[in-house]
């Protein structure tokens, strides 16, 4: 084994490690090899410079995916590293899985590191790799090599109908029908930030943060009574207005809770403050049903969370909200709201 803190770059540049990674000779010159002669060189045709890189995991005994009655994985033998992000220059960073950075660019590495490396995974492949790539040589039978890492499209920026968040299966007749109306949308990493208002005199209803996992559509919504949780899935035959006992999980805090359901969707009231302020630093909720478990990814979605509670409490309390229409009165005094222009 050695440690792997930086790479020497021929121009004399060191791209740092961070943290420095445990691995195998064969496989620390193999990352070594595609930091030098790929992944610089790609980073510098975009007009900035690699300055580090930025690893999750590499040596490591234990199971596949930290499952204790697994095979042993690859960062058990010293011959896997996960990659979390590109440090560039002036401290910026940029997740390979972050779906704002520009596609073309993740494609071009997800090649580069899939010509490289016996196993690539990434997004797509399962849960446990939504949020890095992981990397390593395993030799397989007949040289057969895995390449699992979905290079995905940005999230779609549309204008919301009145109260209500586009499922992830939307069409985009009915995306056009929604970009009419005047409530706009905002992206923050893979989630868009919407303000909704009722029908009724275009009338604040509530912020919501949406994104989309395969088929599954997440929605949480900042209301006065709270923030609640929403999961939406076009394979669901669930029994209208039938409640649903639950267990929500993040980091070492869970809770009971209920799920009330409609026909392909349930709404899971986040009562409790302590799980809440848990889901800004925890990489996934784990919502546990009777039948199945399913994870919400939250993997940098603090700023997100931060983003819903300033949309709500400048809807709230803001006389300057440029999302809500309001009367002639409250915006013009010299107009009487019963005149007609």
């Amino acid at each position: 084994m050695v440690q792997l803190d930086s790479v020497l770059l021929p121009d004399h540049r060191h791209i740092e490690v961070r943290p420095a990674a445990i691995l195998r000779c064969p496989m620390a010159e193999s990352f070594a090899a595609w930091i030098r002669g790929e992944a610089s060189p790609r980073i510098d045709r975009v007009d900035t410079r690699l300055h580090a890189i930025e690893t999750y995991g590499s040596y490591e005994c234990r199971g596949r995916n930290g499952l204790p009655d697994a095979k042993l994985s690859e960062h058990g033998k010293g011959n896997a590293i996960d990659v979390r992000a590109l440090v560039l220059t002036h401290g910026r960073r940029s997740e390979l899985t972050d779906v704002t950075v520009e596609k073309s660019i993740r494609e071009d590495l997800r090649d580069s590191v899939c010509h490289r490396f016996t196993t690539v995974l990434g997004p797509g492949a399962d849960r446990h790799h939504e949020n890095h790539i992981h990397l390593d040589n395993l030799e397989r039978a007949r040289g057969h090599r895995l390449c699992e890492w979905d290079v995905r499209e940005p999230p779609r920026v549309v204008r919301i109908a009145s109260g209500n968040v586009p499922p992830a299966n939307a069409s985009s007749e009915t995306v056009g029908q929604r970009r009419k109306d005047k409530d706009h949308t905002i992206t923050v990493g893979p989630w868009a930030i919407a303000i909704a208002t009722s029908n009724k005199a275009n009338k604040f209803e509530r912020c919501t943060m949406s994104r989309s996992e395969g088929e599954l559509a997440i929605t949480f919504a900042r209301t006065q009574n709270g923030l609640t949780l929403i999961l939406e899935s076009p394979k669901w035959k669930l029994d209208r207005g039938k409640t649903y006992p639950v267990r929500l999980s993040a980091g070492s805090r869970s809770v009971n809770a209920k799920a009330l359901a409609e026909a392909k969707s349930v709404s899971i009231a986040l009562d409790d403050p302590r799980l809440n302020s848990k889901l800004r630093s925890v990489r996934s909720l784990e919502v546990r049903a009777e039948a199945d478990t399913l994870h919400v990814p939250l993997n940098g979605s603090s700023a997100a969370f931060q983003r819903l509670e300033g949309c709500f409490n400048n809807a709230e309390h803001s006389e300057a909200n440029p999302f809500v229409r309001r009367k002639a009165v409250d915006t013009n005094p010299f107009v009487s709201p019963n005149r007609k222009r």
